[in-house]
């Protein structure tokens, strides 16, 4: 299994929900065990329009998929969110 950290972040709508979500769908992907979750934090927008705060974490995994698949696999989940 490989390890992968993976940035997480919204600034549209629930924000918090969005994060917690998305961790859930890692923990039920087949070929994905979430290993550590870090804790949200609140940052501002850099640079393009102005826009709302974000919330921000970083999720640590191990994997048994290629980048490919893990970078298809996250998109999904990022789709089905939206």
């Amino acid at each position: 299994m490989k390890k992968a950290f993976i940035g997480l972040g919204s600034n549209l709508g629930e924000r918090g929900y969005y994060i917690q979500e998305a961790v859930r769908c890692l923990r039920e992907s087949s070929g994905v065990a979430v290993k550590k979750i870090s804790s949200v934090i609140e940052t501002e927008p850099q640079g393009g329009p102005p826009q709302g705060n974000y919330l921000n974490a970083v999720v640590k995994i191990e994997t048994s998929l290629a980048p490919g698949q893990l970078l298809l696999l996250l998109q999904e989940i990022e789709n089905n969110l939206a």
